[in-house]
């Protein structure tokens, strides 16, 4: 796309690339990466790819930097609410509750996961409602109660989901053995 001065597909395209730089481990370049990104995006003005951009770096720290993921997904949520890009503010609603999740915050993730899901109900197809479902079973998990999130993340598991979903998946999974083993 870059080669074909495609500049804005090429943005597009590097949200896909930093995501799976992410999922095979490769964090620093993933990292680094979404920075590009970012500024490209602005360089071209596309609130869209700035708001991919935010949602994708906020992704990409998850894992490394919790306090940095909650700044780009907070301003991907704000950047979507003002241009009405729906599907990256349920995106990063999820992301923002998985955050809060892997933090500990029990409360904070219930609401970031419960506003995703209620978001859902009128922007979305049935398969992103599911994935933000995977995301409430390892909340439900978390709260000592595996029977129920066992169920619910069986269920939500027959959709695809994002990698940063399926990695949290296999972890509640592995705590709900652990739990109904016991």
């Amino acid at each position: 796309a870059r080669d074909a001065g495609e500049e804005f597909l090429a943005c597009e395209c590097d949200g896909f690339t930093v995501q799976l730089l992410h999922a095979i481990g490769e964090v620093d370049a993933a990292v680094t990466r979404a920075a590009e990104m970012r500024h490209t995006a602005e360089q071209l003005d596309a609130p869209f790819l700035e708001c991919w951009a935010r949602y994708v770096s906020g992704v990409v720290h998850l894992d490394r930097d919790p306090a940095e993921a909650h700044r780009w997904l907070m301003e991907a949520v704000e950047l979507g609410l003002r241009v009405g890009h729906h599907h990256l503010v349920r995106f990063s609603l999820r992301a923002l509750g998985v955050a809060a999740l892997q933090a500990g915050d029990h409360a904070e993730a219930a609401q970031h996961l419960l506003a995703a899901l209620e978001y859902d109900e009128t922007r979305s197809d049935a398969a992103s409602q599911w994935t933000t479902l995977m995301a409430i079973a390892a909340l439900i998990a978390d709260r000592d109660r595996p029977g129920p999130a066992a169920e619910l993340l069986a269920a939500a598991e027959a959709w695809p989901a994002a990698p940063f979903l399926v990695s949290l998946a296999e972890r509640t999974r592995k705590r709900i053995h652990g739990d109904l083993s016991a």
